[in-house]
């Protein structure tokens, strides 16, 4: 008998950010719901360590370095606004993964550095989760907003170049399609 092989498919989140912090200020609901709903979610920042902030919100740290020098990619790449806009290598990083068709590009931050996009509405869980993972930085927050606000997304086969910020929407119902995996 042949032995069969698994055609599970493990789905797989990074989230590369400038820290902890920013991390879970810009994304922590959506790396909740994402490792709540089973996919492996790693965040990266040239300056973490494991932070508890990210262990609440159910994620791992993965090393910065490393990542940028993977030929393989997660599945989904979500790049806070600030780390795109401060540094070059993920920018190039993030050219390439979508050039070479291995991941969805998404884009993450403050309504005002983002300019338009698609905000995701978090639920109770999320809202809670990000809160208690924001608190654990050391940052200090009475209320967690209602959503989260991303701002670009550039899909395996895409034209779009993310040498800016203000990515063109390569289909707006494929970035709602990705962050409602959420």
């Amino acid at each position: 008998m042949q032995g069969t092989q698994n055609s599970a498919v493990r789905y797989t989140l990074g989230v590369m950010a400038q820290s902890a912090t920013d991390a879970v200020q810009c994304a922590g609901g959506a790396i909740y719901d994402w490792a709540a709903a089973g996919w492996d979610v790693t965040v990266y920042a040239p300056d973490i360590r494991c932070h508890r902030a990210i262990d609440i919100v159910g994620a791992q740290c993965g090393e910065f370095e490393t990542l940028l020098a993977e030929t393989s990619w997660p599945k989904v790449l979500v790049i806070t606004t600030g780390l795109h806009a401060a540094n070059s290598k993920v920018k190039a990083r993030a050219e390439h993964a979508v050039a070479a068709q291995t991941a969805d590009v998404v884009f993450v931050g403050r309504d005002d550095a983002c300019g338009d996009g698609f905000s995701r509405v978090m639920g109770s869980a999320a809202r809670a989760f990000k809160k208690r993972a924001i608190l654990a930085t050391g940052a200090q927050i009475d209320v967690v907003g209602p959503s989260e606000h991303f701002c670009g997304l550039a899909t395996p086969g895409s034209d779009h170049s993310l040498s800016s910020l203000r990515v063109a929407w390569p289909d707006e119902s494929r970035l709602k399609e990705v962050t409602s995996t959420l």
